[in-house]
């Protein structure tokens, strides 16, 4: 569920914004090119019939055409509007969204748009709009949608309470599927939905503080929506867990044991959710000493992507591009030389392209992850983004 555009509604430190401002069919980086099937060399050219020259010429055959599937296109929320836009158009007007929008997101041929009076459907192929999931108390800024991977929609809808210090936020899912949806649970304070565990009867959920440092991350039964367990998982900013559910990488920050005034090392932390009792297994970033920031797994979950640069995981000084992880190597290369200061990467298209968003200016750019090659697309750091379909 990207994503960094959700964070800065959920009121995480300033300093955190640009970075954690956080795909479908992507080849793995360095999959090999397929083999290209050698032609017969020896096949003469078909001999020409001739045509009596009293004949009517042949009345044409009209041959079925096989018009190529459309290009994936980026939907999303803008000044009031739903567009769309392919990699290489303009943007097209889909839609008026009026009112206030916290949050959207796509599954199938549903656009999903949460409103603090609760979440609305918005049918893609046929444009009709109705109220599916309604919520009291109303949503309040920092609510957020997240699709899963069996096209349910979650949300984490927050809500200020007199008698909750921090407020309270009603987690719940929406079946586009079957037009239904569930409330799971009421959480005290802040929470963020992170993804399903590996068999899909359970929420990962992070509970959200003022300080974007945490130490636990719980599972919610979906069946019952009653806590399932809770995992000694700590880490920085915000954690991406992996499309299947059994890992999940976050930045962290290791602190000197023998000078603990020194500046901590910025780190990414690797757990295996399926542990009874997760370890982090501790990525020390490449190009030492550097920071590694806004994960986002490959859609097939054998590395992630991730910014590079000097600093810190709060705030990259010199961009140095952007890189992948491969989970079953442990080794992390380069894909593309890119400015990765002030950004967050959000989603993968069907085509194998990383949206890197700029939180400063309009200036996006997709990435082919195969040659690295950047391509630009102007979208509005405000801009809220659903998905590509």
């Amino acid at each position: 569920m990207s994503i960094i555009r959700k964070y800065i509604r959920a009121g995480l430190p300033t300093l955190a914004l640009g970075l954690l401002l956080s795909g479908c069919g992507a080849q793995p980086a360095g999959a090999p090119a397929p083999t290209a099937i050698a032609q017969p060399t020896s096949a003469l050219a078909p001999t020409a019939i001739v045509q009596p020259t009293s004949a009517s010429a042949p009345t044409a055959v009209a041959q079925p055409t096989s018009a190529p599937a459309p290009a994936a296109e980026l939907f999303y929320v803008d000044h009031g509007a739903l567009y769309a836009r392919a990699a290489d158009g303009a943007p097209r007007r889909v839609a008026d969204v009026d009112g206030d929008v916290l949050d959207v997101a796509i599954s199938g041929d549903a656009l999903l748009v949460l409103r603090p009076a609760g979440i609305d459907r918005f049918d893609l192929a046929g444009g009709a709009s109705r109220a599916v999931v309604p919520l009291d108390p109303p949503a309040g800024v920092g609510s957020r949608l997240l699709a899963t991977r069996d096209q349910k929609i979650l949300y984490a809808a927050w809500s200020d309470d007199p008698n909750a210090v921090f407020g309270k936020t009603q987690i719940g899912y929406y079946d586009p599927q079957s037009d239904s949806h569930k409330r799971l649970t009421i959480f005290d304070g802040r929470a963020a939905p992170l993804g399903l565990t590996p068999a899909g009867d359970g929420l990962y959920l992070l509970p959200i503080g003022g300080d974007p440092s945490f130490g636990q991350v719980r599972v919610i039964d979906i069946a019952s929506g009653g806590v399932r367990a809770e995992l000694a998982v700590e880490g920085e900013t915000m954690p991406a867990v992996s499309p299947d559910g059994r890992l999940l990488v976050v930045p962290a920050r290791q602190y000197s044991a023998s000078d603990p005034d020194a500046e901590p090392a910025s780190r990414l932390y690797l757990y295996d959710l399926t542990a009874e009792r997760p370890q982090a297994r501790v990525i020390t970033p490449p190009k030492a000493p550097s920071a590694a920031v806004a994960p986002l797994w490959a859609p097939d979950g054998s590395g992630f992507y991730f910014g590079l640069g000097s600093g810190n995981i709060y705030e990259l000084k010199e961009s140095y591009g952007l890189w992948r992880y491969d989970i079953a190597t442990g080794a992390a290369a380069q894909i593309a030389d890119v400015d990765t200061r002030s950004s967050l990467f959000d989603q993968i298209n069907p085509a194998g392209a990383l949206l890197v968003r700029h939180t400063t200016s309009a200036q996006s750019q997709l990435v082919n992850l195969a040659s690295g090659a950047a391509t630009p697309l102007a979208l509005e750091p405000n801009a809220i983004v659903a998905g590509w379909r």
